[in-house]
């Protein structure tokens, strides 16, 4: 069964975060290094609450519907496969 998969950059990277990218998968976020994208993809938006604040603030994300999401480590890195 396919799953939407959300990605989007980690704004938090570098100053609180050594990881680079969101992935969010039924609503579980991990944080990654690097993203190996293999099935279609398109842009997408969300309206979410702002940690802290609870102010509404536009997240934008690449989306896809994939199979299967993997989380490897490669020569140190955290890395998602998307398929």
């Amino acid at each position: 069964m396919e799953k939407i998969i959300k990605v989007r950059f980690n704004t938090a990277y570098p100053s609180s975060s050594p990881y680079k990218w969101r992935v969010l998968v039924d609503d579980i976020q991990y944080l990654v290094d690097g993203i190996h994208l293999n099935c279609n993809s398109w842009s997408s938006l969300d309206i979410v609450k702002e940690d802290g604040t609870g102010n509404d603030i536009e997240k934008h994300h690449v989306s896809c519907s994939a199979k299967t999401v993997s989380i490897e480590e490669k020569n140190g890195e955290l890395i998602a496969n998307i398929n």
